[in-house]
């Protein structure tokens, strides 16, 4: 499968000289974990909901005074529009990122992949193969009947025999 499927669109973009509260705010209203910071429609980086968190807020500066380009994770790593959903997963892990920019062939943004979507298109795949599953099994046990239980309780779920003519000898039963 082609990331294509699964970015994001539109890119929301900030300049550097945006502050970290513009970045928070388009967050918000947009419900996005990222904004590329561009210059010119050329991106510069990356500012993340963690970025905000951990470069700002932990840091006890004011988010109002603290413009993109202090903050942003300079020269982020892109992936091509054509990369299969196998090398984005194996790129994020190996980055240690939950959301990459793509870019097309002439190298403009495209969208963004996070790892929550490629989650979320994981699990429904997973849900589909289960009804898949459930729909091939439930005809064939239908169509069978129950089988008989065990009178003791001891052996729940097990279906009851009568012993063979040696086993009932071995045991007492006769």
């Amino acid at each position: 499968m082609s990331i294509a499927q699964l970015i994001r669109r539109p890119v929301e973009t900030l300049p550097p000289t945006a502050t970290c509260v513009d970045a928070a705010q388009l967050m918000r209203t947009r419900n996005i974990g990222s904004v590329i910071v561009a210059k010119d429609g050329e991106p510069q980086g990356v500012v993340t909901d963690r970025d905000l968190a951990v470069r700002v807020i932990a840091e006890r500066r004011e988010p109002s005074q603290v413009e993109l380009s202090e903050v942003m994770s300079p020269h982020p790593i892109f992936l091509s529009i054509h990369r299969s959903l196998d090398d984005a997963i194996e790129t994020m892990r190996d980055l240690g990122v939950r959301r990459i920019p793509v870019v097309n062939d002439d190298g403009q943004l495209e969208g963004i992949l996070s790892m929550d979507d490629v989650i979320s298109m994981l699990a429904r795949q997973i849900s589909q193969v289960g009804a898949a599953i459930e729909r091939e099994i439930k005809p064939s046990t239908e169509s069978q009947p129950e089988p008989a239980r065990s009178e003791k309780g001891s052996s729940a779920g097990l279906a009851a025999s009568p012993p063979s003519p040696l086993a009932a000898q071995t045991r007492g039963y006769e």
